[in-house]
């Protein structure tokens, strides 16, 4: 667990100084981090219901490269899920070298860093942390299985209260239920602190029934 940095926003785009291409093994292949040829790069977008949220960190987009250096795939690989949609977004407009060394056509990793002004910590699963922790109202419906919600909350620390909630993998009629439950959550203040906020992730667990625990 570690703390965001308190810097100003900004978004630092990675690139090595050493080499031109690093190496990351991605299963058995070996991509290269390819900022560094890069003719321009965009930066991404970086709203402030981002930040609000404690999205922040690397997020590594593989992409693929035609002959002209464009970008004609983009697909996320790692860091914060929220981000994603804006770091594909702004690397598909990315045009890269023709490097006569290297096929014609491309794969590599493309790395960028979101660098957050709003101090987060991150806390993990906090449901045996909650002193209140309400569970949601499941329409009468039965799912084809049972279902595992995750919900991430924004705790303020001094309060211990959830001021902002947002299910990571809940979709349909529920996704307002559980969201809603989970705002209702309360945790024991954390005063000494300061003044930041906690991320944490509340785990729902909901049966073929409806019924569920926490």
């Amino acid at each position: 667990m570690t703390f965001c940095s308190s810097a100003r926003a900004l978004i630092v785009i990675f690139a090595t100084c050493t080499a031109l291409y690093t190496q990351r093994e991605l299963g058995e292949a070996k991509l290269a981090i390819v900022n560094g040829r890069a003719i321009e790069l965009p930066r991404p977008e970086y709203p402030q219901k981002l930040k609000d949220l404690c999205a922040d960190g690397k997020v590594e987009i593989e992409v693929s490269i035609n002959e002209e250096g464009n970008v004609t795939k983009a697909t996320a690989l790692s860091g914060d899920y929220l981000l994603f949609t804006w770091a594909v977004h702004a690397v598909r407009k990315a045009t890269f070298q023709k490097m006569p060394s290297f096929p014609v056509k491309t794969r590599g990793i493309v790395v960028y860093n979101f660098i957050n002004d709003v101090r987060c910590f991150d806390a993990g699963i906090v449901n045996e942390k909650a002193r209140v922790l309400p569970k949601p109202v499941i329409p009468r419906v039965k799912f084809s299985q049972p279902q595992t919600i995750k919900i991430r909350v924004i705790i303020d620390a001094g309060s211990g209260k959830v001021i902002l909630s947002k299910a990571e993998n809940a979709k349909g009629s529920i996704t307002r239920q559980v969201e809603a439950a989970a705002r209702g959550a309360r945790f024991y203040p954390t005063n000494d602190v300061g003044n930041i906020r906690i991320k944490g992730f509340i785990i729902y667990k909901i049966s073929a029934s409806g019924k569920v625990t926490t």
